[in-house]
């Protein structure tokens, strides 16, 4: 077994060779990186971009994301219920479809109590009918950024309301 030094990016590597090396056709190896350079390209423009992957149908109409303060109740460490300034992150999206309000209270990185939940959607449905709106075509997401953190009570419902009919 023979021992040599082969350059490598401009340093040295140590190699062993168990004989003279067998020559390599470098014009055979370009050639063959440069084909399957040319299909790779060949077969991607072939393939729908993300824009026309997804259906004119699924694109929102309106989307609106804010951001309100509320005064809510949690608990402790010590399990008392203690009142807390938050922000409430909404997203708000107009389909194209008509299938119904749609709400959604996300669970991350905070979470809204079952009771929170349900006078968010009684005040919006409320306050959408005294405006005279149709929410058939609505989707509308809650979100509370802080983890860890349930929101309780009913005094989110009044701003997230007002909120998504603004």
């Amino acid at each position: 077994m023979g021992r040599g030094r082969t350059s490598f990016q401009g340093g040295w590597a140590d190699s062993l060779t168990a004989g003279p090396a067998p020559p390599q056709d470098v014009s055979s190896t370009s050639w063959l990186f440069l084909g399957g350079v040319l299909l790779s390209i060949f077969l991607s423009l072939g393939l729908p971009s993300s824009s026309h992957a997804v259906s004119e149908i699924d694109w929102p109409i309106q989307s609106v994301r804010r951001s309100f303060p509320i005064l809510g109740t949690t608990t402790n460490a010590q399990s008392e219920q203690v009142g807390i300034v938050a922000e409430v992150q909404l997203e708000f999206l107009q389909r194209r479809d008509h299938k119904g309000l749609d709400l959604q209270f996300l669970t991350r990185p905070g979470k809204f109590s079952p009771f929170a939940q349900q006078a968010v959607k009684d005040a919006i449905i409320l306050v959408v009918q005294a405006a005279g709106l149709n929410s058939d075509s609505w989707t509308v997401r809650f979100i509370l950024p802080y983890p860890g953190v349930t929101l309780y009570g009913e005094s989110l419902s009044a701003m997230a309301a007002l909120n998504v009919v603004a």
